[in-house]
């Protein structure tokens, strides 16, 4: 028994755009708990981005200390957007 083929339809871009959006935002309203910890995310995203540029204009960048510093910051959010890939991931293979 062969699949059948596939119907070869064009949708435009926005449309098809569109209702994933809208997909999208249904499922995340069904869901209470992913807005709390999509906005936990956030927060901590922010308050962390904040916290590593805060008063940078009155630092000095010539010393080992500081890109140390900088390069630990762009690990962690090199490493945070993996971290966001993982619970699609999760949610497929459930236990």
């Amino acid at each position: 028994m062969t699949a059948p083929p596939f119907r070869n339809t064009s949708v435009p871009y926005l449309v098809a755009l569109g209702a994933l959006l809208n997909r999208s935002m249904i499922n995340t309203f069904r869901n209470p708990h992913v807005i709390h910890a999509k906005l936990i995310q956030v927060l901590f995203m922010a308050l962390y981005t904040g916290g590593v540029y805060f008063q940078m204009g009155k630092k000095d960048y010539t010393d080992h200390q500081s890109w140390l510093s900088i390069s630990g910051f762009f690990f962690c959010v090199s490493f945070a957007s993996v971290a966001m890939s993982i619970p699609p991931v999760a949610l497929t293979f459930p236990q």
